[in-house]
């Protein structure tokens, strides 16, 4: 379950929890709200924690760009602070079911991890992911029932943006991989890699004779993200390693390649279909457009709920760089 308006991005990497100020200095309060108040260390750790991740993704960010990051910051604690008082207990017992859930699937370790990269404690961390699901919850119920996106909207959408949907040339092939490398990434032995290679010498054989390729992808292939789909991916140019991309590529459909080497063992491809480059119909694109279309919208009504939260007599910014 997404929160949207970025609230998850900020929120978990940043910060609602309350961060211990130095005892020689006061924490300055910046914001006081109905039940709720947000301190000056709790938006420098939010400023430096999300300038940390969007940096991660390769993003610059320039010292003027602060003081943008921290208002964005400083509306989304406003109103994560406030979807938390409008929760019923019925969405904190959700929520609640939802981050067991959550740590439950969780790698061991990982929360712990997690939790140090944002400075945080463990305890503060599951704190964290549970208001993040509760705010979600409010959103759900009070918020996404309000959201319409008609069919004029999308085709007006669509018709407005081609470009976004134009799809280049791409094949759909199907492979079994008799894999070289064990599960963490390591290559196996000089020995092991010779029997994988006698099986991929016996799988191509059989299937050059015509059996059923899907079954021998659910038999034989070591790629968990397609033996049970028939060992199937669509795929345009520059998305697969060179080597199993120049045999798709130039194959005809129903053909079986030989054996392709590649850093990540031995592969058999048959190539079902090519796909010219086209634009994607609209018909096709219609439900990503609408998911798009309604976050904005969304995003809108959220933003618009946040600045007649600020109009609250019962909300005081203290701060003036941020009241306006």
């Amino acid at each position: 379950m997404k929160l949207l308006f970025s609230l998850v991005t900020v929120l978990a990497l940043a910060g609602a929890t309350a961060v211990a100020a130095d005892p020689l200095f006061a924490d300055k309060v910046i914001v006081k709200g109905d039940g709720f108040q947000i301190t000056q260390s709790q938006l420098d750790q939010a400023f430096t924690q999300r300038k940390a991740q969007m940096v991660a993704l390769g993003r610059q960010v320039p010292e003027e760009a602060r003081p943008m990051i921290e208002k964005e910051t400083i509306d989304l604690l406003i109103l994560k602070n406030i979807l938390l008082k409008r929760a019923t207990p019925a969405d904190r017992e959700e929520a609640k079911k939802i981050v067991d859930s959550q740590v439950a699937l969780a790698p061991e370790g990982s929360l712990g991890q997690n939790a140090r990269l944002l400075g945080i404690s463990e305890e503060d961390f599951r704190k964290e992911l549970l208001e993040q699901n509760i705010a979600t919850l409010v959103v759900d119920r009070e918020f996404k029932p309000k959201v319409v996106v008609t069919e004029e909207m999308s085709r007006k959408f669509y018709n407005e943006n081609l470009a976004r949907f134009e799809m280049p040339e791409r094949v759909r092939a199907a492979h079994v991989l008799l894999a070289t490398k064990s599960p963490d990434g390591e290559d196996i032995s000089d020995e092991a890699k010779k029997a994988k290679l006698e099986t991929a010498r016996k799988v191509l054989e059989r299937a050059k004779k015509g059996e059923d390729f899907a079954a021998l992808a659910k038999e034989f292939s070591e790629d968990p993200g397609s033996k049970d789909t028939g060992g199937e991916y669509t795929f345009p140019r520059g998305q697969m390693v060179p080597e199993f991309e120049k045999t798709a590529f130039a194959m005809e459909p129903g053909q079986v390649s030989e054996l392709v080497t590649t850093q990540f063992g031995y592969h058999i491809i048959k190539l079902h279909e090519k796909l010219p480059a086209q634009v994607q119909p609209f018909n096709e694109a219609e439900t990503n457009i609408k998911a798009f279309l309604g976050r904005q919208e969304l995003q809108r009504m959220l933003h618009e709920f946040t600045a007649e939260a600020r109009k609250d007599p019962k909300l005081e910014i203290l701060d003036d760089r941020f009241k306006s």
